[in-house]
C-alpha cells in the first residue's frame, strides 16, 4: 500500500494491488534487470507461493461491457534463482492460457473480454513448475459496439503500426484504449503524412492518429500488398482488422480505390476508397479458420493509385465456456467470508473450474451452466456473531453446517430455503425460540435440524423449561456404543411394535425419580449424548450395570417421542438380554479401547478403536460402521485367519472386485437384495476411514439407510402375483426382528424361512450373538435377507 505512482511515459496512474488481492509476497527484479528503458511497473512482483489459486478480484465494472485487459510478467531473476517457472492464467471460471518464458524474461497478454459479472476474477494458477507471478494487471473499458464476435473472446497475436517511421511502440495517450502498436515496415514503400490529425481517430475505433498516419504502398505500379498467417493447429479461429486512411492529398483526376481477398479469391468485403485524414476498418464478420491466411490488397480498375494499409490487427478466439457460478451465491459467499473474516483461500470462483472449487463447498454438476451451491461446511471455523442473512440467500444450499463455532443470537428461519435437507447448528451460543416454520419442517420429515449443545435454545414452545424428567433405565447391554446402536433400530420399528405387550413386558423397569439419583450416584458419570438428551452410567441394587436416558429441557424432540422410544428400547433390550445378552466390556488399553464380546458358545473376539485423547462422536460413527459390517457379513472385526486381517481391509478388497456375494453372510445363501445391501455396504465403508473427518456425521448415516429401505419398499411394491405368496411383510414389525428362538414369527415369516432351506428358526438363534441389537437396522434395509 501506498505505491501509487504515475508513468512518466504515458501518465497513467498505476495503483498498488492491496485492495484487490489478500494473498501473495512482494518481491523487486535484480538490479541486473533496471534500466531507463523498463517502466515502473516492471520492477516489482507479486509472486505467490502458497496455495494452488490465488485470484485478482478487478471491480466495480458493469456487467456485459467489453475490455481490453492486459496482464504483464517480467521474471527478472527476482527470487535469485534463474529459472523462469512455467504456470497458468485464468479469467473466471476458465483457463486464459498458459505463462512460458521461451526465449525472453518478458510475456504480456491482452485479452478483449465481455465481463460476465460485476467484477472480473483474474487467477494464477501453480501447475507444478514453479512458483507464479505478476508483474502489472490493467483493465481498460471498450466501447461496446468495436471487436464484434459470434462467440468468445479476442486474444491478441498482432496489433502492427504498418509503416512506421519511428520504430517505436505507440500507447496511451495517442491510443485513447491504451492498446500497443508495434513498429512494423517489412518491405515496399513507406509514406507519411506531413502531419497527424483528431480525425485520424474519430471512428469508434479510435484508432492512434500516430499509427494512421503512416502508410505501406508497393514498390512497382500495379502490384498488390499481400501478407500471410500461417496456422499450425487449423482448428483454431481469427478475427483480423485492417485499419486504412487516406494521408496523401489527392491532385484532380487521382483515385485509390481499393478491395481485399482472402487466401486469392474470397472477397474480404466490398471495394471502398479511404477517406482523406478519416479511418476506414474493414473487419471479418466472421470467425476465420485454416491452415493459412493470405490477405490481398488490391486496386479495381477505377484507381489510379496503388494499395495502401495503415494498421493491422490480428486476434484469435478464446472460447470460455464455462459460466460463472450463479451469481446470487457468489454474493452470499464473499459476504459470509466478509462478516466472519474467513482464513480460507476462498479466491475466484466458488465452485469452478471443479478442480479449484472453494474448501467447504460442494456445487451442482450442471456442464457448462452456472453451478449452484449445494453444500457448505463452515463447522469448526471460528465464526463468531450472529448468523448472517447472506447464509439464505443461497436459494440452492441442500446442506448447511455452522456447528462447533461461537455463533449467538437467534436462528433465521432457514424453512424459506426450500431445498435445505441437513442444517447443523450444535455447539454454539444460540439463543431465543426455533422458528415455527422450522420446527414444521423437522416435523415433516423434510429437513434434518441438529442443535444441541446450544443451552439458551427453546426448541419446543411455549419457551419454558418443564420441571417433569422421564428417565428410562436401559438393562446392561454393554457399552454405550452398543445402547446408541439400538436405538437407531428402534427408532425405525416402533411405530409398529404392540403397546400393551411392551407395557407388560417392562413394567419390572420402572423407577422412581429418587432410585435413579441413587443408581447413577447423582448422576455422577455421563457416557454419551443423543438428541433427547445425556446418557449416564449406573449400577442397580445387584449390581447391574445400566444406562439411563435422561430427556433435555432443550432437546427438540417432545416428551410423548421419548416415551415412545424408551418403551421401545426397553422391551428390545429386555427381550435381548433374555436369551442373548452376552458379557461386553469396554476398557483402556494404553492409548487405545478395546471392545471384547464373549457370546453363548465362548468364542470370544475384539476390536480396537484408536484414539489421541478422547472419544468423539467420529469415533462412534466408526464403531457404528464396524458393528454395521459385522452385521452384514457374519464375520468378527479380526477375520481368524493367518494373518488377522481387519474386516474393513477384507471387505475392501472383495469391493474391488465387486465380489458382494462374498462379502454378506454365507448362511443367508445368497438371497438378499442386492442393491440395497450395496447401499448398505457403502453407508458402512463411509464410516470407517481411519481420517475422522471424513467421515459422515450419524444424522447422514441414518439418512443413507433409510435410503436402504426405500429401495427395498420400492422393490416388494414391484412384485408379480406368483411372488406374492412368498412376500415378507411388508409393514416393519416385531416379526421382522427375531430375537430369539422362543419368539413366536408371523406365518408369513416362517413362510420365508422354510422356503430358504438354509435357515430355520432353531438355528436363526446362532446368528444373533453381540450384534443382535443391531439386527432390526440391517432387516429393515434388507428384508429380504430373512
Amino acid at each position: 500500500e501506498g505505491s501509487d505512482y504515475d508513468d512518466e511515459t504515458t501518465g497513467l496512474r498505476y495503483t498498488s494491488d492491496a485492495n484487490y488481492i489478500d494473498t501473495g509476497e512482494n518481491g523487486n527484479i535484480s538490479p541486473n534487470f533496471i534500466s531507463s528503458s523498463l517502466s515502473q511497473q516492471f520492477s516489482t512482483v507479486r509472486s505467490f507461493p502458497e496455495g494452488v489459486r490465488n485470484c485478482y478480484t478487478l471491480f466495480p465494472i458493469n456487467k456485459g461491457d467489453k475490455y481490453l485487459i492486459r496482464a504483464s510478467f517480467m521474471y527478472g531473476n527476482y527470487d535469485n534463482k534463474n529459472q523462469t517457472p512455467q504456470f497458468s492464467v485464468h479469467i473466471d471460471a476458465n483457463e486464459w492460457g498458459p505463462v512460458t518464458f521461451a526465449r525472453t524474461s518478458m510475456v504480456v497478454g491482452d485479452l478483449i473480454y465481455a465481463a460476465s459479472a460485476h467484477y472480473v476474477d483474474v487467477c494464477l494458477v501453480n501447475t507444478g513448475l514453479g512458483t507464479p507471478f505478476i508483474s502489472a494487471l490493467e483493465l481498460r473499458p471498450l466501447n461496446g459496439s468495436i471487436y464484434q464476435t459470434q462467440s468468445g473472446s479476442l486474444y491478441h497475436l498482432f496489433r502492427l503500426d504498418v509503416g512506421s517511421t519511428s520504430n517505436e511502440t505507440i500507447r496511451y495517450r495517442d491510443d485513447a484504449y491504451d492498446r500497443v502498436w508495434d513498429p512494423y515496415t517489412p518491405c515496399c514503400e513507406v509514406i507519411d503524412s506531413s502531419f497527424s490529425s483528431d480525425s485520424l481517430s474519430s471512428t469508434e475505433y479510435k484508432l492512434p492518429p500516430m499509427a494512421m498516419k503512416t502508410a505501406l504502398q508497393p514498390w512497382n505500379e500495379g502490384e498488390s500488398l499481400q501478407f500471410s498467417l500461417k496456422i499450425e493447429d487449423a482448428t483454431k479461429m481469427f478475427y483480423v482488422y485492417l485499419h486504412f486512411a487516406e494521408i496523401q492529398s489527392l491532385q484532380e483526376g487521382d483515385v485509390r480505390e481499393l478491395f481485399v481477398t482472402l487466401n486469392d479469391d474470397s472477397p474480404f468485403g466490398p471495394s471502398f476508397r479511404p477517406e482523406y485524414m478519416t479511418s476506414t476498418t474493414l473487419e471479418s464478420i466472421y470467425s476465420l479458420s485454416g491452415d493459412h491466411l493470405t490477405f490481398t490488397i488490391s486496386t479495381t480498375e477505377n484507381s489510379t493509385l496503388p494499395p495502401i494499409l495503415n494498421a493491422l490487427e490480428v486476434y484469435e478466439v478464446l472460447q470460455f465456456q464455462q459460466l460463472p457460478t450463479n451469481q446470487d451465491d457468489v454474493a452470499s459467499m464473499k459476504k459470509i467470508k466478509l462478516v466472519y473474516s474467513i482464513d480460507r483461500n476462498w479466491q475466484g470462483d466458488p465452485c469452478v473450474p471443479k478442480n479449484y472449487t472453494w474448501n467447504g463447498l460442494n456445487c451442482t454438476a450442471s456442464g457448462y451452466d452456472s453451478p449452484s451451491i449445494i453444500a457448505l461446511n463452515l463447522s469448526s471455523s471460528r465464526l463468531t456473531g450472529k448468523i448472517d442473512s447472506s447464509f439464505l440467500n443461497l436459494k440452492f444450499l441442500e446442506s448447511l453446517d455452522l456447528s462447533n463455532n461461537s455463533l449467538y443470537g437467534s436462528v433465521p428461519d432457514f424453512s424459506q430455503l426450500s431445498s435445505l435437507r441437513v442444517l447443523n447448528l450444535s455447539w454454539n451460543k444460540l439463543t431465543g425460540s426455533l422458528p415455527a416454520a422450522l420446527l414444521a419442517r423437522v416435523d415433516n420429515s423434510s429437513l434434518l435440524l441438529s442443535v444441541e449443545g446450544n443451552p439458551d435454545l427453546c426448541l419446543t414452545p411455549p419457551c419454558k423449561k418443564e420441571n417433569k424428567v422421564i428417565i428410562p433405565v436401559i438393562a446392561s447391554v454393554g457399552s454405550f456404543l452398543v445402547v446408541a446402536s439400538a436405538s437407531f433400530a428402534i427408532l425405525w420399528m416402533w411405530s409398529h411394535l404392540n403397546e400393551e405387550d411392551v407395557l407388560a413386558e417392562s413394567k419390572n423397569w420402572l423407577f422412581a425419580y429418587a432410585e435413579v439419583v441413587n443408581i447413577t450416584n447423582n448422576f455422577e458419570k455421563a457416557i454419551g449424548k443423543g438428541g433427547f438428551g445425556t446418557v449416564y452410567s449406573g449400577h442397580l441394587m445387584d449390581g447391574t450395570q445400566v444406562a439411563i436416558k435422561m430427556l433435555s429441557p432443550e432437546s427438540i424432540q417432545g416428551s410423548k417421542e421419548f416415551r415412545t422410544e424408551a418403551r421401545a428400547l426397553c422391551t428390545l433390550v429386555i427381550n435381548y438380554s433374555q436369551f442373548h445378552c452376552p458379557k461386553v466390556c469396554l476398557r483402556k488399553k494404553s492409548n487405545s479401547l478395546e471392545l471384547e464380546t464373549e457370546t453363548s458358545n465362548s468364542s470370544r473376539h475384539s476390536t480396537r478403536y484408536y484414539i489421541n485423547s478422547r472419544l468423539s462422536e467420529k469415533s462412534d460413527v466408526y464403531s457404528f460402521g464396524i458393528v454395521l459390517l459385522e452385521l452384514i457379513t457374519g464375520q468378527p472385526a479380526i477375520l481368524k485367519d493367518l494373518n488377522k486381517t481387519h474386516l474393513v481391509q477384507w471387505v475392501s478388497s472383495m469391493l474391488e472386485r465387486g465380489d458382494i456375494r462374498n462379502i454378506v453372510d454365507p448362511r443367508l445363501c445368497g438371497d438378499f437384495a442386492t442393491n440395497s445391501v450395496w447401499k448398505t455396504l457403502e453407508t458402512a465403508m463411509a464410516c470407517v476411514p481411519l481420517i475422522s473427518i471424513q467421515r459422515p456425521t450419524i444424522s447422514q448415516v441414518l439418512m443413507e439407510l433409510k435410503g436402504c429401505l426405500e429401495m427395498v419398499v420400492a422393490c416388494e411394491r414391484g412384485k408379480t402375483d406368483e411372488d406374492h405368496e412368498f412376500e415378507l411383510p411388508r409393514r416393519i414389525s416385531t416379526e421382522m426382528v427375531p430375537l430369539g428362538p422362543e419368539v413366536t414369527m408371523g406365518p408369513e415369516t416362517r413362510l420365508a424361512l422354510r422356503r430358504l432351506n438354509c435357515l430355520s428358526p432353531k438355528r436363526l438363534g446362532s446368528l444373533i450373538d453381540a450384534r443382535g441389537a443391531l439386527l432390526g437396522l440391517l432387516l429393515a434395509c434388507c428384508p429380504r435377507i430373512l
